[in-house]
């Protein structure tokens, strides 16, 4: 399966973001970089249906609006906002929400939660626990969060701050579980600031700035082969040469 934009645009009162284009093979792991207000969030919603946009999205060779019933069948997200899942239930009862309702992926009901049990002990966190959603910490809405985009083997993982409010133990598994998922043939998408992850993990990456491709292409040829950093800091401002990957 490969995953291409086309011209995808998102409107906003005080701003446009794009038109973007850009293209994900199949097992391959994107990186979207870039600063914060670029328009790296918004992309991603789009890509979904999330968030209005105009442009299509090209999957397996058919083209499609944003956020149509292919792309969302084939595509799972996590969000980096500890809101985007309820508060008032139980980590158990949306894991067997989202095995019920969810579209994507190739596992059944039953297999998905056995799966997503194993994600969570491998992410440390207890997914019989009674308490509500609501009182748990950051990184544990972070982990919820993760499990249910991936307990289903999704082709399309998209994830926005893939490791944030991680603890470093944790984080690193996360990228195995990635790793995995390309392993398995599956693509991901991810939105981060995580220079470290950009640079081990991804296959490609895309750089974002002022809601335009700056440059894409390998991880060598964006950040360089020697101090990533300043490399980043010279394309996100005047210094750096835009291309096209």
């Amino acid at each position: 399966m490969s995953l291409r934009v086309e011209q995808i645009k998102v409107s906003y009162p005080d701003r446009v973001i794009g038109p973007v284009d850009f293209e994900v093979p199949d097992g391959d792991l994107m990186c979207l970089l870039g600063p914060n207000g670029a328009g790296k969030t918004s992309i991603l919603k789009a890509i979904l249906g999330l968030t209005r946009a105009e442009g299509l999205v090209e999957l397996n060779g058919s083209m499609h609006r944003p956020g149509a019933i292919a792309v969302r069948r084939s595509a799972s997200w996590a969000s980096d906002s500890p809101d985007a899942i309820p508060a008032t239930l139980t980590a158990l009862e949306l894991i067997r929400f989202h095995a019920w309702c969810g579209r994507c992926g190739v596992l059944a009901e039953k297999a998905a939660v056995g799966r997503a049990l194993e994600i969570a002990e491998r992410l440390s966190l207890d997914a019989q626990d009674r308490r509500l959603i609501g009182t748990f910490s950051m990184g544990m809405k972070k982990k919820l969060q993760l499990i249910c985009c991936l307990m289903r083997r999704p082709a399309v993982v998209i994830v926005d701050e893939p490791r944030n409010s991680l603890d470093p133990v944790t984080a690193d598994e996360v990228a195995s579980l990635l790793r995995e998922e390309r392993n398995n043939g599956s693509m991901v998408i991810a939105a981060t600031h995580d220079l470290d992850f950009a640079e081990r993990e991804s296959t490609s990456v895309v750089v974002l700035v002022g809601g335009c491709v700056k440059i894409a292409g390998t991880p060598a040829k964006v950040l360089g082969p020697d101090d990533s950093r300043q490399r980043y800091r010279d394309l996100v401002t005047d210094g750096g040469r835009s291309g096209d990957g």
